[in-house]
């Protein structure tokens, strides 16, 4: 896989340290990890990722469904949603803002991978 530049939204250091380990050993290049909605739509300006894995949940005024739908903005970035929880009402509402793909932790290598080939094929 070509280096996609990847960043990282999550809040949980544990969880943001083990998907970037995995995307690594995928071969993207992880560019940032931020723990709040408010950080990554200003990281993404300056970063100039190909792709965001964003946690749901984000400890900040803003989640990632807020961030994802201000990241559109920007331009053709893709959004990977990754959550612990698998809420019906939370689904739907993340996927009004037409995420890339939406994964439940444990998430496993092989399922990330085929996902974030997808995500980059979409925007190509």
């Amino acid at each position: 896989m070509e280096k996609i530049r990847v960043l990282i939204a999550e809040d949980e250091p544990i969880a943001a340290l083990e998907l970037k380990e995995t995307l690594e050993r995928i071969g993207c290049l992880v560019v940032g990890i931020v723990t709040g909605g408010d950080v990554v739509v200003e990281s993404v300006g300056r970063l100039k990722p190909n792709l965001v894995i964003m946690d749901i949940n984000l400890n900040s005024f803003i989640d990632g469904v807020d961030a994802a739908q201000r990241i559109s903005l920007l331009g053709p970035i893709s959004v990977i949603f990754v959550t612990a929880y698998s809420d019906p009402e939370l689904r739907l509402r993340a996927m009004r803002t037409k995420p890339a793909g939406f994964l439940v932790k444990p998430v496993r290598e092989e399922v990330l991978r085929d996902c974030v080939e997808a995500a980059i094929r979409k925007n190509e």
